[in-house]
């Protein structure tokens, strides 16, 4: 498993091969973030993430999203050694999928790639710089292979133990067969891949 700072450069290879599939839509928001490496999808709400989920063959990638007040509870790049403390533990969670994803045992999936985009000054105090309050987001892509896609039917999704700031996940879903999501709560995290 390998750490990249940005999920834009690996979804971008992994947009092309789906796109081939024909799984465009939903990959292209996903995949194609805005030039500077932090992604524009929808409105910045505090509470609120995304979650896309694609299975392409024995490929799966789920990606996640949302503003950083969700994950480490503030915007701003961390201000003394307190914050920076609390932004790395957040980072070292996030590539921690096991803790944040259930999938079935039966499908036999194994992470592959893990890459996480945050605010390039998240994680290292600057007591010299002023600070705004610009919205800032995290992002993160996980990358499984699934020895048996078939018994994928559904992940669920444990996140908000770890992040008590996301409230909801909107969550999307392209695999054979089916195309929908469900909005994800701490009391509804199961994000069914196959139709129900």
């Amino acid at each position: 498993m390998k750490t990249q700072p940005s999920p834009t450069r690996s979804c971008k290879a992994q947009y092309r091969a789906w796109l081939a599939g024909g799984a465009c839509a939903l990959v292209a928001a996903v995949a194609l973030a805005a030039g500077d490496g932090h992604r524009q999808l929808g409105v910045h709400e505090h509470g609120t993430g995304h979650l896309d989920l694609v299975l392409d063959g024995s490929s799966l990638e789920i990606a996640l999203e949302g503003p950083m007040a969700n994950f480490v509870g503030f915007e701003h790049a961390p201000r003394n050694s307190a914050e920076e403390m609390a932004v790395q533990q957040v980072l070292s969670r996030l590539r921690d999928a096991p803790r944040l994803f259930r999938i079935p045992v039966a499908a036999s999936c194994q992470l592959t790639d893990v890459s996480i985009d945050a605010p390039p000054d998240a994680g290292h105090a600057d007591e010299d710089h002023d600070h705004d309050e610009a919205h800032a987001d995290i992002a993160a892509s996980y990358v499984f292979r699934c020895g048996n896609p078939a018994a994928l039917s559904h992940v669920d999704v444990l996140l908000f133990a770890d992040f008590p700031g996301t409230k909801q996940l909107v969550g999307r879903v392209i695999a054979p067969g089916r195309q929908g999501g469900a909005t994800l709560t701490p009391g509804k995290n199961r994000l069914d891949v196959v139709a129900r």
